[in-house]
């Protein structure tokens, strides 16, 4: 990102210096990085919420991403990396004030990484395809891990990284006007964890009135892998890993306040005989007095009693979001397969947490296995039906069933699609060489980010580039209106219907954009009938 002139702007907390930027899609954009929307969360302040940032005297320079947040790196070392001191913001506006037009509608996205890894960083993050289109982009960190999903009762109520994002959103609220956005069209975006984040916060009374649009890419609050069921269990545990006894969950808590963040997360991270480690990611709280409350209740319970934000929400997955199990367990080799075949209950029961208690064990693996394996070992035979299982189980029925909820009690527009595009922006197929058919979890990160894994120009006239074009306009769309694709829209040439009770419309979108109903309608009869069931 070559920096050319420089421009200030005035927020609440003082004047910030950005920079005019060349965008790889043609044209320019401001850019102003590093901006800090809460305190630093250190000593003191570490697992409590995040406190409203400080000013500064003078000119703040805002010209690179600020710290990231700690986390393991995502390399084979899992070395410990980045800083507690890692509140920050990008914003990225096409124009600053003052404006000829009416301020511009705003997106705010949220990063993906399993609540364990990731960062706002342009590298990652690049807002180039979406400025184009006359928005203003707001990418930011939240804290992870222990760090952000810490749970002891009401000595630490858990949910903080899930709070940062709220303060990051109050900011967006009292400042963006600074950068010509309007605070009254705010559209919260975020894919895999960050899918996962932005249907947090659409259950949230902390954030009404804070966003008036919703994306949730293949991610949801009900997914396994973004709930822990007991949180105080693994706060313990990760206590006594660190040398502390105590059962009082004061001195427990303040005991964890001063060990080194480093020290920290080696262990939260440290893996167990089976390959497994504590899991921190978001919880159901406890009402804590004088302390904001982020989830009053599980999220099943508020998604199946229809509390959310009713506002205009699209939510969706990719066609085979199951080839993620393969960077895990790679079931094409056949000893790994019969391994992952003799312990797969081991391997899906615990990403189950809505059976009830007391089921009965082997009659729900056995559901399982017949409907997607036919009753066979898994084997490269039964790839497909073992992907569509480890699609359904970690994303696509928590999906499926939230949208269902929803549909009976909002009265906002819905809309569902399935990402099936494979082409050679497909992200994590690139990062892991894989070359299996269809569009992994992750695959559409860079149809709508601009990442530096892939090169800048792609021929004018190639299907990845139209993919993508079609990508950015449905979420742009959807950002300034709430619609993402009408009649009128000749760009794209597809109505896209909005998701009801009695009539479960979606978008396919791949090659071409094409409409249908009832998606995987016999894999979601299934669910319906192994919840009641088991």
């Amino acid at each position: 990102m070559p920096s050319g002139e420089t421009a200030t702007v005035r927020v609440a907390q003082g004047q910030l210096r950005g920079r005019r930027v060349e965008s790889r899609s043609g044209g320019a954009f401001w850019s102003f990085q590093g901006v800090p929307y809460a305190r630093p969360p250190v000593g003191p302040l570490r697992f409590k919420d995040a406190q409203p940032p400080e000013a500064w005297q003078g000119v703040r320079d805002a010209l690179k991403d600020g710290n990231i947040c700690t986390q393991p790196s995502e390399t084979p070392s899992q070395e410990i990396i980045g800083s507690e001191d890692c509140l920050y913001l990008n914003v990225y506006t096409p124009r600053l004030p003052p404006l000829k037009t009416d301020a511009l509608p705003v997106v705010v996205s949220l990063h993906g990484g399993a609540f364990k890894y990731g960062d706002a960083g342009v590298n990652r993050y690049g807002p180039d395809y979406l400025v184009a289109e006359d928005v203003v982009v707001v990418t930011l960190n939240y804290r992870l891990g222990p760090l952000g999903f810490l749970f002891m009762n009401d000595a630490c109520p858990g949910n903080v990284g899930l709070k940062d994002q709220v303060a990051a959103l109050r900011w967006v609220k009292e400042n963006i006007k600074a950068f010509g956005g309007n605070a009254e069209n705010v559209t919260l975006i975020g894919m895999s964890a960050g899918g996962a984040s932005v249907h947090f916060q659409m259950l949230s009374p902390m954030t009404k009135g804070l966003f008036h649009r919703a994306v949730a890419m293949s991610g949801s609050a009900l997914s396994p892998w973004a709930q822990q069921t007991k949180p105080a269990d693994t706060t313990r545990r990760l206590a006594r890993l660190l040398g502390c006894a105590s059962d009082d969950p004061h001195a427990l808590v303040d005991f964890l306040r001063g060990v080194d963040h480093k020290k920290l997360l080696r262990a939260a991270y440290t893996t167990d005989a089976k390959g497994n480690s504590l899991k921190f990611v978001p919880s159901a709280e406890v009402v804590v007095k004088g302390v904001e409350t982020f989830l009053p209740a599980p999220a099943y319970e508020l998604i199946s009693a229809g509390r959310h934000h009713d506002i205009p929400f699209m939510m969706g997955f990719t066609g085979k979001e199951g080839f993620l199990q393969l960077i895990f367990t790679d079931v094409r080799k056949p000893d790994i397969a019969q391994e992952v075949d003799r312990n797969l209950e081991d391997l899906l029961l615990p990403e189950l947490p809505r059976l009830p208690k007391g089921f009965n064990r082997a009659a729900a693996i056995k559901a399982l296995r017949d409907f997607y394996l036919k009753g066979k070992p898994i084997s490269r035979d039964t790839l497909q039906g073992f992907v569509d299982m480890m699609s359904d189980i970690n994303f696509c029925e928590g999906i499926t069933y939230s949208l269902n909820c929803m549909a009976k009690h909002h009265t906002a527009p819905l809309y569902h699609y399935v990402f099936t595009v494979d082409d050679v922006l497909n992200y994590m197929k690139f990062l892991t060489h894989m070359n299996e058919k269809g569009a992994c979890h992750g695959d559409d990160l860079a149809y709508v980010f601009d990442t530096a894994a892939f090169p800048a120009k792609l021929p004018p006239d190639s299907s990845a580039l139209v993919a993508r074009k079609r990508m950015v306009r449905l979420l742009s769309n959807f950002a300034k209106t709430g619609v993402p694709s009408s009649k009128q829209d000749t760009h794209l040439g597809v109505e896209w219907k909005s998701y009801k009770t009695d009539e479960k419309n979606y978008l396919e979108i791949g090659s071409s954009l094409k409409s249908g109903t009832n998606l995987h309608a016999e894999r979601v009869a299934f669910w319906e009938q192994f919840y009641k069931h088991h």
